[in-house]
Parts: C-alpha cells; sequence; structure tokens
C-alpha cells in the first residue's frame, strides 16, 4: 500500500500501514482478532458474506483462482452468453511484483490464521 496511489476512502489505512516496517511488523503489532474490526480494508471477508447468525448469505461463491469457470457458471444460471475479457493480464502470475516473497515469523503466521479463521473455513469448501 505504500507507493500505490490511493483513493480518500483507503488513505486511513495507507497511514495505518506506512509507520510499520514491513509486512511482519505490522502483523506482529497490529493485526489481531481485537483490532482486525478497526480498519475496514483488514476485516475478514466474511464480515460482509454473512448474516446475523453467522451463515453465509450468499448462493454462490466464484473464486479468482477459477474466475473463468466460475463466470460461465453464473452465465449459465442467468441464460446468458458472455465472454469475460482478459484485460491487464500478465503471463505467469507468480513472477508479478504483487506475489512477491514476503518474509513473516511463524508467531505472527499464526496470528493471519487466527483472524482469519473463520473465513477460511467458509469460503475455501
Amino acid at each position: 500500500m505504500r507507493g500505490n496511489e490511493l483513493g480518500q476512502r483507503d488513505r486511513a489505512a495507507q497511514k495505518l500501514v506506512s509507520h510499520y516496517r514491513d509486512f511482519d511488523d505490522f502483523v506482529g503489532r497490529w493485526l489481531h482478532p481485537e483490532t482486525i474490526h478497526r480498519q475496514l480494508l483488514f476485516a475478514a471477508q466474511t464480515d460482509f458474506l454473512t448474516d446475523s447468525l453467522g451463515h453465509l448469505a450468499l448462493d454462490f461463491i466464484g473464486y479468482q483462482e477459477h474466475l473463468e469457470r466460475d463466470f460461465q457458471l453464473v452465465c449459465e444460471q442467468l441464460g446468458r452468453d458472455a465472454v469475460l475479457p482478459h484485460i491487464n493480464s500478465i503471463d505467469n502470475p507468480y513472477e508479478a511484483p504483487l506475489a512477491a516473497e514476503c518474509e513473516i515469523d511463524t508467531e505472527n503466521l499464526q496470528l493471519v490464521d487466527v483472524c482469519f479463521q473463520l473465513s477460511a473455513f467458509l469460503l475455501n469448501k
């Protein structure tokens, strides 16, 4: 987030993360179950996808990893014949700058797991 030009809505999150040395420092010092709801950008996905009883309030979950397949499934359900355009694609996503390796302490990795375990459980079926 440091190098990107963000809209006004995300500037608070950018200001927050700019105080940390790197991702590992951010996780270790800020990202905890008690704090993730303080900044909308870091809230768990399930906070936006579940009803008041904690059940997924969706008919379908599409995944980025299977975007073309999931798009076609939605089109079939809607009775539409559409093609999903490929815009700004790269040949190998693992060589992209955003997929760069990130060193993270084992304890901090466990913090990430704890913060987002419900999302992982509900969305990775």
